[in-house]
Parts: structure tokens; C-alpha cells; sequence
């Protein structure tokens, strides 16, 4: 029995490994002399590695670009929750360094869930879109690469009528003050009106990274977060394939379409700009319209606790995709109800 859970988890080690080496990077991070390549690293660390053990334990017949999508939002709401908790509190938001490799460590050691009978890979939709041929997800993998090297290779224009400025100079004042919620901004001593709806907690995060990462320089790791941001909006897509249609080519046409004709698609270079709150927010949004959609149709309680996850990682990152979650909320609940009627 022992050895047929060990083959069950093969990466079992990993995430302890990955915790020494985040220790000594967010300690000495000269150690890396690639900026960007740090940044990515410490996402990873910070957000998909949490992520991916929540999910194992939450949604454990998840599998491929689901299970991608669940530890985002898994990670992403983990991370939220943990710099809110030092936002309350007005601690160092570079305690993250410590508070996630705790989390990280716990749910290691623990004891791990293995598969129930009652979760067989053949008795899942999002499992049995995982296993639907190779083609579409090397065809996605190929898309997404030319999607990154695209992002990396224009980087955002910071043309004036956009706001990445702005949120540029505000990671900048986080990674400087170390404040979830910096008091100083725009003006001295200006208390509640530095509280600009349209920065949540993803900047904080973004703040904490780039202090963590030994600069101030939020210039420097701007275009990755648009290419986090576009990447795992182009996964929600490619998912929600999986997840509501049973078929990973419908997934791949969701990507494609999303590259080529969202906001203007390469016309516009929209996904080179996805840093900004709202926009980086409708990747976990999608991914709770995925989420959220598959629950209805399944009745799985491990994907209404995914839909919640993204929901929260949504709301906390822009302040209007909470509204608009509230209006479908409140659009489904009046629509149930007048049928009942």
C-alpha cells in the first residue's frame, strides 16, 4: 500500500526543495542575474506551488490545464488572504518570504490524500477533457510560447493614455515602504485618498516580489506581469474547453480567438498590457466562470470551492470584478427563484 501511494506522488519532494532554494534567493538575490527570471521564480514559489497543494487536497480528480488553473486560483487567494492578514495588522508585507514557505512546508509534511474510489479518473469531466489527445494541448503550449515571446519582446509601449505608469510607480512605493497599502502616494499624509479602488491586493504581491527580488525597479518586472497575466487568462480559456465542453479543441479555439481578436487583439497589442488590476483580474474571473459553470453542470463541491477561490482572487485583484460577480450572483438567484415560482 505504502509503495503504491509513493507512485501516486512522485513530486512529493519538490516543493521542499523549491522552499530552500525560495529561502536562499529572497535572501541573497544577487545569486540570480536575471531579474525577470527571479521575478517568475518567486510567482511560482509564492503562488502556484501553495497553489498546487491546496488543490491536490481540494479538487484531487483535477488534471491538466484545470489543475494548472486551480493552483492559480488556489495560489492566488491563498496569497491575498495571508497579505491582507499584514495589511490589517500594518506588517512588512516582505513577510511572505516566511509566512509562505510555512504554508508550504505544512502541507507537505501532512499527510497526504491519495484518490478515493469515489474519484476515478474515468468518472470526471475535467479529468476526461485532459485525456482527449496530445494535439490540442502541444498546439496551446506552441500558442502560448509565441504569446510570451511576443510579450517579452514588445513590452508595454506606456503610452499615455494607459495607466501602467501609474500602477508601475505604485509597486515601486510598496516595494520602497514595504506597505500592503502605502499612507504616502500621490500626495503627503494623504491617508484615505491614496485608497484607489482599481489597486488591490495584486499589487501588493507584485510590491512584495519586486522587494524580495532586491530592487525598487517595478519598471523592470512590469512586462512579466503581463505575461503572467495574459498566460493564465489564455490557460483559463484553453480550460474552460475542458471543464464546460469535454473537448480541449474547443479550449484551444477559446485561446486562439483570445489572442487574435480580444480588445483588438495583436492589432492593439492588448495582452502586452495586462498588468493593471482589471485586466490582470480577468484571468482568475474567467477562471471562475469556469469553474463556477462546470459546478453547475457536475454538482462537484471540489469545483464550487475552485469557483470561490477564483472568485475571491478575482474580486481582491479589481474592485469590478466583484461587482460584476454580484450582478451574475444576483441575476442567477432571481432567475432560480422565479422558476421555483
Amino acid at each position: 500500500m505504502r509503495n503504491a501511494e509513493r507512485k501516486l506522488d512522485p513530486l512529493g519532494a519538490l516543493p521542499l526543495a523549491l522552499t530552500a532554494l525560495f529561502v536562499v534567493l529572497s535572501f541573497f538575490p544577487a545569486l540570480c542575474p536575471s531579474r525577470g527570471i527571479l521575478f517568475l521564480f518567486f510567482f511560482v514559489y509564492l503562488v502556484l506551488v501553495p497553489g498546487w497543494l491546496i488543490a491536490r487536497r481540494v479538487a484531487p480528480e483535477v488534471r491538466g490545464a484545470a489543475l494548472v488553473l486551480a493552483s492559480f486560483a488556489l495560489g492566488m487567494a491563498a496569497a491575498f488572504v495571508v497579505l491582507l492578514a499584514f495589511a490589517l495588522l500594518r506588517l512588512d508585507v516582505t513577510l511572505i518570504r516566511i509566512a509562505m514557505p510555512l504554508v508550504v512546508v505544512l502541507l507537505s509534511v501532512a499527510r497526504r490524500r491519495t484518490e478515493s474510489p469515489g474519484v476515478a479518473a474515468t468518472d470526471t469531466a475535467c479529468s476526461a477533457a485532459a485525456g482527449r489527445g496530445r494535439a490540442p494541448a502541444i498546439l496551446f503550449v506552441l500558442l502560448l510560447a509565441a504569446v510570451c515571446a511576443l510579450i517579452l519582446g514588445a513590452g508595454d509601449p506606456l503610452i499615455y493614455t494607459a495607466d501602467s505608469a501609474d500602477h508601475i510607480a505604485y509597486i515601486r512605493t510598496i516595494a520602497r515602504t514595504h506597505e500592503a497599502f502605502p499612507e504616502r502616494f500621490y500626495y503627503a499624509e494623504s491617508g484615505l485618498l491614496t485608497r484607489d479602488l482599481r489597486k488591490g491586493m495584486a499589487h501588493a504581491l507584485w510590491g512584495a516580489i519586486t522587494a524580495l527580488s532586491g530592487g525598487r525597479d517595478a519598471a523592470a518586472i512590469w512586462p512579466y506581469v503581463s505575461l503572467v497575466g495574459s498566460t493564465f487568462l489564455l490557460v483559463a480559456a484553453y480550460a474552460a474547453g475542458g471543464l464546460l465542453f469535454g473537448s480541449s479543441w474547443i479550449g484551444l479555439l477559446a485561446a486562439a480567438l483570445a489572442v487574435f481578436f480580444l480588445d483588438g487583439g495583436f492589432a492593439k497589442l492588448s495582452l502586452v498590457s495586462t498588468g493593471g488590476g482589471y485586466l490582470f483580474g480577468r484571468a482568475p474571473y474567467v477562471a471562475f466562470l469556469a469553474f463556477g459553470l462546470s459546478w453547475l453542470s457536475t454538482g462537484r463541491r471540489s469545483l464550487l470551492a475552485l469557483a470561490a477561490a477564483a472568485s475571491l482572487a478575482a474580486a481582491y485583484t479589481h474592485v469590478a470584478h466583484l461587482a460584476v460577480m454580484l450582478f451574475m450572483l444576483g441575476v442567477c438567484a432571481a432567475s432560480i427563484l422565479a422558476r421555483r415560482g
